[in-house]
Order: C-alpha cells, then structure tokens, then sequence
C-alpha cells in the first residue's frame, strides 16, 4: 500500500522566463553555473548556495561529465527501504541528467550517468569530481523554509515545510537520505 499523496506545498505567482537580463535573473531567481574541470559536484553545488544565499532551491536540471564518481540508492523494491547500494566509478562518465531540492542548504541530487553500453543512477554522494565541465540551472525558492527531517518510519531525513529552521540541523554535511556507508550492495 502506497502513503497518501501529500503535498507539501503548492507554489504559485507570476512566472518570469527566460530571465536575460542581470535584474531579471536576480528577480527571477535563477542561477545558472558552470563547474569546471577537477571540481567536485555535489559539495561545489552546496559551496554555490551558500555563497548565492540559495537556503532553499531546486536543481532545475544540468549535464554534464565526471571522471570519478559514486551514487546510490536502494536495493529491494520495499517500504521503507532498509538495503542500500553505493557506486564508484573512476571512468569517464557522461551526465544526462540531474536534479535534486536544496533545503536549508542541505543538497539533495539524483543523477543519470552513462557509459558506452548503459546508462544509470541515483543519488549523487560526495567524491564525483567533474571531468570536462558541469553545467546547472538552479531556481531560487523564496519565503518558503524547508529542512529534511528524521522521519522515524524510514529512518531518512525526509523534506519538510517548517515554520522555523531547526538549528540543531545547520551545518549538516550528510547529502544521502540515509547512510549507505554501512550497507553493502
């Protein structure tokens, strides 16, 4: 049985796009970033936001190539998940895709990757280093305070609206859901 679908907040107002100008972009909201060669992917996107004043955004899309890498993401098809996989690669590996919700500076990506057979994913953990360049759209989310969790049932930091931020939490550089360090594939 599936939770219920809940939303957790539904957003609306005037949509600028596409934002040319300086001004526009700033009003709009809207960061686009390039990361170069030899940088790392996930903590350069967390060092982007913090130095962006970006507490609070979506990962809108980027692509892009990384030359060392590791995701993760569960093993079995149950609720709450429990067994946990974690991936390295130090090939050199296209990005097709990646997306992720930045909440309270906490950055939470999942990213498609491909070699010449396959392509595959999930979430981006710490390490990837950029192999050519990486380039990104992220989207600004103001008034509007959002903080991962521990949810009790499935044992991850789940993204929550709070009221206030939890500042007990500030600082935290665990970018998975759950800890996959312990679990083996």
């Amino acid at each position: 049985m599936s939770p219920p679908d809940k939303p957790l907040v539904w957003l609306h107002g005037e949509i600028k796009t596409p934002p040319f100008s300086s001004a526009a972009r700033l009003e709009a909201g809207l960061l686009l970033r390039r990361l170069q060669k030899g940088e790392l992917l996930l903590e350069g996107i967390a060092d982007i936001c913090r130095r962006e004043g970006i507490r609070n955004g979506v990962i809108l899309t980027g692509f892009g190539s990384l030359y060392e890498s590791c995701w993760s993401g569960a093993v079995k098809p149950e609720y709450p998940p429990r067994e946990f996989f974690r991936e390295t690669s130090t090939e050199a590996l296209e990005i097709l895709a990646i997306s992720g919700v930045i909440a309270d500076y906490h950055v939470h990506a999942h990213v498609v990757l491909s070699n010449r057979e396959k392509a595959f994913g999930g979430h981006v953990e710490p390490g990837c280093r950029v192999f050519s360049l990486v380039e990104l759209a992220i989207a600004k989310l103001e008034n509007l305070k959002l903080q991962r969790q521990l949810d009790a049932e499935t044992k991850q930091k789940l993204l929550q609206v709070v009221d206030r931020y939890d500042e007990t939490a500030a600082g935290d550089t665990a970018y998975s859901l759950a800890d996959t360090a312990g679990h083996t594939p």
